[in-house]
């Protein structure tokens, strides 16, 4: 009789714990993601090589190339490695 008794107290307990713990509302929280400063710089640098090369014929391109390689030269020296 003493077991049947403990079994029915254990298991109106969980079954209260169970309903309890399903009527706390749950949230669930975001972590805002932030765009990393190292690419949106990248990004800058390839939308200005994609300009000068539209605007400059092929015999030309040279300076749009020496152009993208100090723009990610500088974002890696002032954004990147920071």
């Amino acid at each position: 009789m003493r077991r049947l008794s403990v079994f029915c107290a254990t298991l109106v307990f969980f079954v209260l714990a169970l309903t309890l713990s399903s009527l706390s509302p749950s949230r669930t929280v975001r972590a805002v993601q932030q765009p990393d400063p190292c690419v949106k710089c990248q990004g800058r640098c390839q939308r200005e090589y994609d300009k000068c090369l539209s605007k400059h014929p092929v015999e030309e391109q040279q300076q749009c190339h020496d152009g993208f390689n100090s723009c990610i030269v500088v974002c890696y020296a002032t954004v990147c490695e920071q």
